[in-house]
């Protein structure tokens, strides 16, 4: 009696097209290999957005980046998508340099000409991401997710409004720093790594906590009935309005910045 015949999906045309699956996915990058980048010389990013729930600050998407070597990740609210030369340019402002190697995927406003000839003009290369392969900038994209859910998870916890999204998503990527290990090197965490410290977490307050912002003569209206400081609640740390402090009088819609939990 004849065997059966061994028929494979590669063997047949129409099991080619019903059956066949992708590739499979390339595996981790070697630690060796990040380890040959210097901070921020190889950099991943991607986009978020458009979120329904504008911020008080009127964003609606935020972008975030990611260093190679040590996992480090920047994270910038924008208002629109176009903004994202803008927000390119403040980042290079955060890291004090040029990268090497922008690895991102192939949205129009990063393979837009002004910005292809701005990242040439820094000698920066880009190294846009085919559709189907976003496993090359899966940092950026884990990264994203990570932010994402810390975030749902704070605001849910604390009950702070939503239209603080984005102040809080810039607090949780410090708390992602602080408390998460390096990729290069797992005994010690991506805080440490960038900076050489160790990040003390005591001096992290929890969100929602009560805060003060000490005010000046100057900027209080009267001297005889009003409290010498404005009490607040904590939303966390972000760059807003050039304050590295950011909190609401009553949460009531009213942001200022320069509160001291």
């Amino acid at each position: 009696m004849r065997g059966a015949l061994d028929f494979k999906v590669k063997d047949c045309p129409v099991c080619a097209v019903m059956k066949n699956k992708r590739p499979k996915k390339p595996t981790a990058v070697l630690i060796e290999e990040k380890r040959q980048w210097k901070p921020w010389e190889k950099v991943f990013s991607d986009s978020s957005g458009k979120f329904r729930v504008m911020s008080l600050q009127g964003n609606r998407y935020y972008s975030v980046f990611v260093c190679a070597r040590s996992g480090r990740k920047l994270y910038f609210a924008h208002k629109k998508k176009s903004h994202y030369p803008m927000v390119y340019l403040k980042f290079l402002a955060r890291i004090g340099r040029f990268p090497k190697l922008l690895v991102s995927d192939q949205a129009g406003e990063i393979l837009s000409k002004a910005m292809g000839s701005r990242l040439a003009a820094q000698g920066t290369h880009i190294d846009p991401v085919p559709k189907d392969e976003h496993s090359k900038i899966g940092s950026a994209e884990r990264a994203i997710d990570e932010i994402d859910r810390m975030v749902a998870a704070s605001l849910l916890d604390t009950n702070i409004p939503k239209c603080y999204w984005d102040i809080v998503g810039e607090h949780c990527t410090l708390l992602n720093a602080v408390t998460q290990s390096c990729p290069t090197d797992h005994g010690i965490t991506i805080y440490e790594a960038e900076t050489g410290l160790i990040p003390d977490l005591d001096a992290l307050p929890p969100l929602g906590c009560f805060g003060v912002r000490y005010l000046s003569k100057l900027d209080r209206k009267d001297f005889k009935l009003s409290p010498k400081n404005q009490a607040g609640v904590f939303l966390g740390f972000a760059t807003l309005r050039n304050g590295t402090y950011a909190s609401d009088r009553h949460c009531s819609g009213e942001g200022t910045n320069g509160f001291h939990p």
